[in-house]
């Protein structure tokens, strides 16, 4: 469900001139979403609507200065550190490290390139506000939580310049990663070619791999990201392009994908998106 709070000690009266924030909060799996507007900083996010459960997160803020969006990417112990001095509106994606690509972490906030990705992603952490799993907490909240992931792995993947540097020890997951990034588009890229260009079979490439979805769930991943994309940028983009573009060998198999992962058709997500813009 999502939650909402204003921002002020617990029990301390608002001043009456006092501007108050519209603070929501919205849970899918182990990922976050915020929303909040005020005039000025929020000098501290609302408390009540942090619920941490892992240890650090990378956070993805999308906020708007004098009616110009600007995004950044934030690593922080919490994301109420990064969403922290945000003024005006904001959006945000919260994605603990765990779920992400190898990157260099600082709690300095980098500002991202305005690229078709980037605002994408504005576009889809506000369709999922507008349409919010029924159970946030549940089964239904998955399919969703890939998509925020993906698109924020999509991000750093391509911002990599001022983002991503491998950490000792994680060579193999980063070429994995950067393999994916690079070749995901390609229909005939699958996990042999993977184990092929590493020189590991398929069992070893899956054993040298961290994360919960396994080789191909991140292929997948990438390529929905991709479609997600493309239809943001241009909904008027045939679905068959798309899924040609995306990677994917047939529509039927981006349509299968798109129900699992985001709970709707490629042709009910493009009709989210005009309905935002309309």
């Amino acid at each position: 469900m999502v939650d909402s709070a204003q921002e002020r000690e617990p029990g301390a009266a608002p001043e009456e001139d006092e501007p108050q924030p519209r603070m929501h909060r919205l849970r899918l799996g182990a990922v976050l979403l915020f929303s909040a507007y005020r005039d000025g900083a929020l000098e501290e996010p609302p408390r009540p609507v942090i619920d941490i459960t892992d240890r650090h997160y990378t956070v993805l803020v999308h906020a708007s200065r004098n009616g110009s969006p600007e995004a950044r990417i934030v690593c922080a112990d919490t994301p109420a550190a990064a969403l922290a001095k945000t003024p005006g509106a904001l959006l945000a994606a919260a994605v603990p490290d765990r779920l992400l690509p190898p990157h260099s972490g600082t709690p300095a906030a980098i500002a991202l390139e305005d690229t078709v990705l980037v605002r994408a992603s504005r576009a889809i952490i506000r369709v999922l506000f507008s349409v919010p799993p029924s159970d946030t907490t549940g089964e239904s909240a998955a399919p969703a939580e890939d998509v925020v992931v993906a698109t924020v792995r999509g991000i750093l993947r391509e911002q990599r310049p001022a983002v991503i540097r491998a950490a000792e020890g994680d060579e193999v997951d980063h070429r994995v990663w950067t393999l994916i990034a690079d070749h995901h588009s390609d229909p005939s890229f699958d996990v042999d070619t993977i184990a092929r260009e590493l020189a590991f079979s398929r069992r070893q490439l899956y054993r040298r791999v961290s994360g919960e979805d396994g080789v191909a769930g991140l292929i997948a991943q990438h390529r929905l990201a991709t479609a997600m994309r493309l239809i943001s940028e241009d909904p008027s983009r045939p679905l068959a392009e798309v899924a040609s573009l995306a990677g994917f060998s047939r529509l039927a198999n981006m349509r299968a994908l798109f129900t699992a992962r985001v709970g709707m058709t490629p042709t009910s997500y493009r009709q989210s998106i005009l309905g935002y813009r309309s």
